[in-house]
């Protein structure tokens, strides 16, 4: 049998997973690359949300002309996009709080330990990190992390004292890697956008026109 185009199968995945389909005002998307359009052979429900993962390519604010999937999202009142290189989708909110959308590979366990890293914690067990609760992300099951401690960003020659990081993982365990949507900034200005987050990755869809 002929597999469906992959903006089908995504379609139809995520109209499954949120019930009857409603209209949409799509607010930001970036159009995706051929080789994110390439249908994956024996590929699982959840290994189709992945909208490709090999390097990101930088997001675009306003809806492409061209056809094929495209990733779309509702930038949050008081967001502003702040385009980075290496991220799908990369936001900044307040003074100090940002929010981004990357995939990247290894373990759920590592990705999990890597931000407790940065949030100057300890690591903790796999059974740990099989207890954390989920939440859904592109109508999968993602595991929800929320660290309170000291960040240290990437380069940053001392960690930030009173942080909060709040992230959501979607495994792709035919590829050992993950989609990853992280707020971090100053805990009080964390704890204020919650909702503004929670609503971000509820509006994250793939769309096709």
């Amino acid at each position: 049998m002929i597999p469906r185009p992959l903006t089908v199968v995504l379609s139809t995945a995520l109209l499954a997973s949120c019930g009857q389909p409603k209209q949409v005002e799509i607010t930001q998307t970036r159009q995706l690359s051929e080789a994110e359009r390439t249908p994956v052979l024996g590929a699982t429900s959840q290994d189709r949300f992945q909208f490709a993962m090999p390097g990101p390519a930088a997001p675009q604010s306003a809806p492409s002309a061209e056809s094929g999937p495209r990733l779309a999202w509702d930038t949050p009142p008081g967001w502003t996009e702040t385009p980075h290189p290496m991220r799908d989708i990369s936001l900044s909110f307040g003074e100090g709080g940002e929010c981004s959308v990357v995939r990247a590979g290894g373990s759920l366990v590592d990705n999990v330990n890597r931000w407790r890293k940065q949030m100057g914690l300890p690591e903790v067990s796999e059974q740990e990190v099989n207890a954390l609760p989920t939440r859904s992300l592109f109508g999968g099951p993602g595991v929800l992390v929320t660290l309170d401690g000291s960040y240290q960003a990437m380069g940053a020659s001392s960690a930030a004292p009173d942080y909060r990081m709040i992230g959501v993982i979607l495994a792709v365990p035919s590829e050992n890697a993950a989609i990853f949507v992280k707020m971090v900034g100053p805990r009080k200005l964390v704890e204020e956008n919650q909702p503004a987050f929670e609503a971000f990755c509820d509006s994250l869809r793939i769309v096709t026109s």
